[in-house]
């Protein structure tokens, strides 16, 4: 093929000599299809939050090389069983609150309007980490994203 430019000849020569010598293309290298377990890096992060603190653990534990990985399974440990242990402590604390009379139940009370926010604060957070992890976006929350880059 006989164009008038002879940048695009050469080149076509160049890619048509490569593939018929079966040495490699040069290229940018891809580093968003890096493989963790056979799972694309991206996949990997979201999947380290879909059910919470356990499959963090999980990745955490089964990823050694891949620190995208490794970061998204340590925030997940530390979001996620840091709002479990909020919620226990909250129970406990409300049961022991009404045990006291009339103040302690309204305390008690307060702090069960309390726990309702635990739920849908926790499904945003999860949500928009698993979006964020699956974008291939390395996204810390503020003091919890310090402390699982420390991690990594």
């Amino acid at each position: 093929m006989v164009t008038e430019d002879t940048n695009v000849d050469t080149e076509l020569a160049t890619e048509q000599s490569q593939t018929e010598t079966g040495a490699p293309e040069t290229g940018p290298a891809d580093t968003d299809s890096e493989i963790v377990g056979g799972l694309d890096k991206n996949v990997a992060g979201a999947l380290a939050y879909l059910f919470g603190f356990v499959t963090g653990l999980i990745f955490y534990l089964v990823e050694d090389d891949n620190e995208f990985v490794r970061f998204h399974a340590a925030q997940s440990m530390i979001v996620f069983g840091g709002l479990i242990a909020f919620s226990f402590g909250v129970t406990f604390l409300q049961i022991f609150l009404e045990m006291i009379p009339v103040v302690g139940w309204m305390m008690s009370l307060g702090l069960a309007l309390l726990s309702l926010l635990i739920l849908p604060i926790g499904f945003v957070l999860w949500l928009v980490l698993l979006i964020k992890a699956y974008r291939g976006q390395r996204y810390g929350l503020p003091v919890v994203g310090n402390i699982a880059e420390g991690w990594v």
